[in-house]
């Protein structure tokens, strides 16, 4: 039997939260051109791409964007 699909946020509501998220970001970050966004592999590259992308939506400002893996670094 598959396992049951619990949805925790909506498409809306993802949306809504990553333009929160680069809101914040670029309030408490002073200047952009210093910025780069990581993400922790897997999910968090992704998340950390869409967060990029919405601050150059929103600023203009293309923000690097760089992926961690710590595989080697977990119990």
């Amino acid at each position: 039997m598959p396992a049951k699909v619990v949805e925790i946020l909506s498409a809306e509501e993802i949306r809504r939260t990553i333009n929160r998220l680069a809101s914040q970001v670029i309030e408490k970050s002073g200047d952009l051109s210093q910025l780069a966004v990581l993400g922790i592999y897997t999910r968090g590259v992704s998340l950390a791409q869409l967060l990029a992308n919405q601050i150059e939506v929103l600023e203009g400002v293309k923000v690097p964007v760089g992926a961690l893996d710590i595989t080697f670094y977990r119990d």
